[in-house]
C-alpha cells in the first residue's frame, strides 16, 4: 500500500496522474478549438485541431451531425482548400499535413465549414477576443530541457473556455516530470513569477485559473491566457531547467 502527499492507497496517486499525460504524444506546437455554428449549423458541431511536431504541420477540421450526403467545403482565412460529402452519418473531416498553401499553420486565425451554397455551417477564429466565447479553445507547447536536467520533459496549456451560463474562464496548466525529487521549482510565465512548486516523486503540476475554480488564481496580468509566449521552469539555483515557447497568434 502507498502512503503519500495524496493519501493511501495501492497506486501511487502522482504517478497515476502523470499516466494521464502520457496519454496523447506532445507536439512540438498545439491548438485545438470547438467550431460555432453558423447560420445554416442546425445540430453540427466540430473542432479544428492545428499540431506541429518537427518538420511536420498538421490541420484538421473535422464536423458531426451534418445532413448526410449534403455538399460542404472548408475555407481557411478566406481561401478554399478542399471540399467534401458528408459521410453517411453526416460526420466529416478534412485533414492537411505539410500543405505549401498553409505554411505555417499557426498563421492561420479563421476556419469555415461552407455549405454548396456558401453559407456558414460552422466556423472559429484562433483570436479569442471574439463573441460568443467559443466552448473550449487552447494551445499547447512542449516543455525543453536545456541541459541541466536532460531527462526533464513536460507541457504547459493555455486554454479559454465558455462555463456556466456563458461565464468566461481562462486556465493556466504545467506539467512536467523528470526533475529531482522533493525539490522546488519556480514557475515563470512572461517574466510573471507564479511561484515555487515542489515535484514529488520529480512530476510537477499546477493549474491556474481565472474563476477560483482552481485553487490557484490567474493574474489578471496574463490574461487573454492565449497571448502567454513563454514559460519556463527554474530550479532552486535559478538555473533555468526547462522552457516552453507558444506560437504567436497572427491576430
Amino acid at each position: 500500500e502507498f502512503a503519500g502527499e495524496l493519501g493511501k492507497g495501492r497506486l501511487n496517486p502522482l504517478l497515476a496522474l502523470k499516466s494521464l499525460d502520457a496519454a496523447r504524444p506532445i507536439a512540438d506546437i498545439h491548438l485545438q478549438m470547438d467550431l460555432l455554428r453558423g447560420p445554416v449549423g442546425g445540430d453540427a458541431y466540430g473542432r479544428a485541431t492545428i499540431n506541429v511536431s518537427g518538420a511536420t504541420q498538421e490541420l484538421a477540421v473535422e464536423a458531426y451531425k451534418l445532413p448526410v450526403r449534403a455538399f460542404y467545403k472548408v475555407v481557411i482565412n478566406g481561401n478554399e482548400m478542399a471540399s467534401n460529402l458528408s459521410a453517411n452519418l453526416g460526420s466529416l473531416r478534412f485533414a492537411f499535413t505539410n500543405d505549401a498553401r498553409l505554411n505555417p499553420v499557426t498563421k492561420i486565425a479563421r476556419v469555415e465549414l461552407r455549405d454548396s451554397l456558401n453559407r456558414i455551417a460552422l466556423q472559429g477564429d484562433f483570436n479569442i477576443d471574439v463573441a460568443p466565447v467559443p466552448r473550449t479553445t487552447q494551445k499547447e507547447a512542449r516543455l525543453v530541457p536545456t541541459g541541466v536536467l536532460s531527462q526533464a520533459g513536460g507541457r504547459v496549456i493555455a486554454r479559454i473556455e465558455s462555463v456556466q451560463n456563458d461565464q468566461r474562464r481562462e486556465t493556466f496548466l504545467i506539467s512536467a516530470d523528470g526533475l529531482l525529487p522533493d525539490m522546488p521549482y519556480r514557475v515563470m510565465v512572461d517574466g510573471v513569477n507564479l511561484g515555487t512548486r515542489s515535484a514529488p516523486f520529480g512530476y510537477l503540476s499546477a493549474r491556474f485559473t481565472s474563476d477560483n475554480s482552481s485553487v490557484l488564481l490567474l493574474p489578471p496580468v496574463l490574461k487573454p491566457v492565449m497571448n502567454i509566449r513563454r514559460v519556463e521552469v527554474l530550479d532552486v539555483r535559478g538555473q533555468l531547467v526547462l522552457q516552453a515557447l507558444f506560437a504567436l497568434n497572427p491576430i
